[in-house]
């Protein structure tokens, strides 16, 4: 007597389709890293949760990826941000309710730009378009040397080596690729909250990365960065 074949029940080719778009992409993390239009979303009290197009509700707890088509929600006495990677950055209070879109939200009674975030922060690469402009060539092989952070309790102090002929520097804390904190100094030294870095500590649990740029009206760029990790206590 011979054995029967044993045949694997064949599948219809719509329902193989339907299971791998139902997969997560291995490569959707990167790539929303690499996409400077994809905001970052912190969730920083209460509940938040975000539903993506394929239905799926998650709350956010820390920091991630939202992409164009997910809906962004923040329960009553909740609070989340959103962090554009130009710098742009909104409060999302209790009560929104958001799809978001290719570009930024406009502002509401619950969604708040964040001061400086939407204007100043915005203005600084058209103002530098503008004919006539004074630009700044980065210079090869010259950089900000001898960063340097200190933690303390409440706050954060960055200091460098000065820079021959420039009177102010732009600092940049940035996580996972998100800018987080931006603001401008007159001396190699600037104290940052610890408060302000929280979104920072959201996004990346491993430490953020400090940037430091020389601000002048016109002259050679010079910049240099450091990966600064968080204390060891805080990990």
């Amino acid at each position: 007597m011979t054995p029967a074949r044993f045949r694997s029940p064949r599948v219809p080719r719509t329902v193989l389709a339907i299971g791998l778009l139902a997969l997560p992409s291995l490569a959707t993390k990167d790539a929303a890293a690499d996409d400077l239009t994809i905001p970052s979303l912190v969730g920083l009290a209460g509940k938040v949760t975000v539903t993506g197009v394929e239905g799926r509700e998650v709350e956010v707890t820390g920091g991630r990826f939202v992409a164009p088509g997910t809906t962004i929600e923040v329960h009553p006495g909740g609070l989340g941000r959103l962090i554009y990677r130009n710098g742009s950055r909104f409060d999302l209070k209790g009560g929104t309710r958001l799809v978001l879109g290719n570009e930024p939200p406009k502002p509401t009674a619950t969604i708040v730009p964040l001061e400086g975030s939407s204007s100043a922060l915005a203005l600084l690469p058209l103002l530098a378009s503008q004919p006539g402009a004074p630009t700044a060539a980065r210079v090869r092989g010259k950089k900000v040397a001898g960063i340097q952070t200190t933690f303390g309790a409440d706050f954060v102090t960055v200091t460098f080596d000065p820079v021959a002929g420039s009177v102010h520097y732009r600092i940049e804390v940035e996580a996972k690729g998100a800018i987080v904190f931006r603001e401008v100094a007159s001396e190699p030294r600037i104290t940052i909250p610890r408060a302000s870095l929280g979104e920072a500590r959201a996004l990346d649990t491993e430490g953020f990365r400090c940037v430091v740029r020389t601000h002048d009206a016109a002259g050679d760029l010079v910049e240099g960065s450091v990966q600064v990790p968080w204390p060891r206590a805080e990990r």
